[in-house]
């Protein structure tokens, strides 16, 4: 196997990790502020503001997707997980919201062995299973205690995310990125609208240039996921996704006031040994 594709994949995952860390932390802001139904609806408003640009400059036939059933479909998917993310996001923490989130490797890699026939080889189930190992180690000591609905709201969602990934390989193969991206824009920000103004209250400018904050940067971590997908076998990207918990421990640090404690140093330690020790294996094949 060519190791370049394998390493490209799992580049781009990982800068897709950093700019979803960013990105979570500033809607948990937001979300603290005002209803997660609004939250959503300002973000995918936004986002599709930020699109306009594109689609004038090539066109919105440059964007027809040759699987409308497909993009729909992920769109609506997309639209579940993300409220019922939103949901629960005010409620636990980053740490945690992250590592509920890496269940999701799991459901895909079995995912896409059964409903996409890749290979599933022993050293990418074991780097995603050490990558777990190392996530319980973290969350272990807060998982006691009380917000457990929210917790099983959040696990839910993971569920609904994994599927839309695999959506999302499949679609990579008859649309671009972009395609992909704009159609998850648009089916989201029109699912939106009904519980948005159920649940409206005027917004600040600083909300709304949150909202455009987030918008920009979730496009950016989705176009790079969609090159992750395309550029290799999904089950080859997924456990450098444990690299997450670095990201959700720092920013919640930064805007949270979140103490890293040694567990989360002893789990961050075992995820980043997995993933250099499949990133080098994927480089000698």
């Amino acid at each position: 196997m060519n190791s370049g594709p394998a390493l490209t994949a799992m580049a781009w995952m990982a800068g897709s990790g950093v700019i979803f860390g960013l990105a979570n932390a500033i809607l948990r802001t937001m979300s603290l502020q005002q209803s997660a139904y609004q939250t959503l609806s300002m973000q995918y408003a936004a986002t599709l503001l930020l699109c306009v640009p594109l689609v004038m400059r090539r066109g919105m036939a440059a964007y027809r997707s040759r699987n409308m059933r497909g993009v729909l479909v992920r769109g609506g998917l997309h639209w579940v997980g993300t409220t019922a993310w939103l949901v629960a996001l005010p409620h636990i923490t980053l740490a945690e919201v992250t590592a509920i989130g890496f269940t999701i490797p799991l459901f895909v890699m079995a995912g896409a062995s059964v409903l996409l026939k890749e290979q599933l080889r022993w050293d990418r189930s074991a780097a995603a299973l050490a990558g777990l190992c190392g996530v319980l180690v973290v969350v272990a000591p807060r998982l006691v205690g009380g917000g457990g609905s929210y917790s099983l709201l959040m696990f839910l969602a993971t569920l609904v995310y994994s599927y839309a990934y695999l959506l999302t390989k499949q679609l990579t193969s008859v649309d671009s990125p972009l395609t992909i991206v704009m159609w998850q824009s648009l089916v989201v920000a029109v699912c939106s609208v009904p519980l948005a103004i159920v649940h409206w209250q005027p917004a600040t400018t600083q909300l709304w240039a949150s909202a455009v904050l987030t918008a920009a940067l979730v496009l950016a971590g989705q176009y790079g996921m969609a090159k992750s997908f395309a550029a290799a076998d999904m089950s080859v990207s997924q456990p450098v996704t444990y690299l997450n918990l670095v990201w959700a421990c720092l920013f919640g640090w930064l805007f949270f006031g979140d103490r890293v404690q040694q567990a989360t140093l002893v789990g961050g330690a075992i995820i980043v040994v997995a993933t250099i020790w499949l990133a080098r294996r994927e480089a000698s094949r």
